[in-house]
């Protein structure tokens, strides 16, 4: 079973965010928790040009249709504890300060939409900073997903801490008995291994690379015995490799991928591995995050107003 306690799905009643709450409101019947849907509205008046002053009431009460259409939508797939919030003001912010307010919320799930003409999918501007600057973790669903059971996923590691709760979290959505879990790691600092002499340093990373993984590999089967485990080890720049690998290999449902806040820095950075994973894959990421305080998410935030 999943262990999550509270869901927030962001809407904008887009195509991504239907396809976003199609896959919360599976993960909360899976974990059998609350997902709360979510719709940040906002009237910008730019310039001088005067706005209508019924603009604002207009927005909203067309806000609060859809939205109320969104939780009978949920509710009509499946979900049984669920409730909607409608907040003023910029999106990704609101989204963010709700999750932080409240701990039991561990996971959002946010949308992306599609540009054509474009090679990938990228990410828009608020759920690019929802990944960013959230305290939990975030799950990413592009417009084109379909929600069911999660029986692939890719899993990027470094064997850091961080990659520890990302093969967690991996562990807990591997709920089907056919699921399957792919450690991978890429190993750079390698690009001259065609040179003279580079063969045997590159030969024993490699070796020292598919030991750690085994080892890896060996305490996902120990702790979740239906889950099959696949290793992967590449020379190369994690990025690009991963990508490529995505590329290589459709059957990919979700990556997991772990990352973190930095506290005292002007932004939350995301790493830079796990921010080429959400820009650029064809499938859901998910950043999983060690939830972060609520002074280290403010510190974050007055850095943001700083720059």
């Amino acid at each position: 079973m999943i262990m999550l306690k509270k869901i927030l799905c962001a809407t904008d009643f887009s195509t991504g965010s239907k396809a976003a709450l199609g896959t919360a409101v599976m993960l909360a019947k899976q974990a059998d928790c609350e997902l709360v849907i979510v719709h940040a509205w906002e009237v910008v008046y730019a310039g001088i040009y005067a706005v209508p002053t019924d603009l604002g009431q207009q927005v909203l009460e067309s806000a609060q249709v859809a939205l109320a259409a969104a939780e009978r939508e949920a509710v009509a797939l499946g979900a049984t504890r669920v409730t909607s919030q409608l907040v003023n003001g910029s999106a990704w912010r609101v989204i963010v300060d709700l999750v932080a307010e409240d701990p039991a919320f561990d996971l959002i799930l946010i949308g992306t939409a599609g540009r054509s003409g474009l090679p990938r999918v990228l990410l828009g501007s608020v759920a690019e900073r929802v990944v960013r600057h959230a305290p939990c973790s975030v799950l990413v669903v592009r417009p084109d997903y379909v929600a069911r059971p999660f029986t692939h996923l890719l899993c990027p590691i470094d064997f850091s801490e961080l990659s520890r709760a990302a093969v967690e979290l991996a562990m807990e959505l591997a709920t089907t008995p056919r699921a399957e879990i792919t450690l991978a790691h890429m190993i750079e600092g390698m690009d001259d291994i065609g040179e003279p002499g580079a063969q045997p340093v590159a030969w024993d990373a490699e070796t020292r690379v598919e030991d750690e993984l085994a080892r890896w590999r060996a305490r996902i089967e120990e702790n979740a015995r239906h889950v099959h485990v696949k290793c992967r080890s590449r020379f190369g720049r994690a990025g690009a490799g991963l990508l490529r690998l995505l590329d290589e290999d459709a059957s990919f449902d979700i990556v997991v991928v772990g990352t973190h806040g930095r506290t005292g820095l002007r932004r939350l950075f995301l790493g830079s591995v796990a921010e080429k994973l959400v820009r650029h894959a064809p499938c859901p990421v998910l950043v999983a995050r060690p939830r972060l305080s609520l002074s280290a998410l403010v510190l974050g935030a007055v850095g943001e107003l700083a720059v």
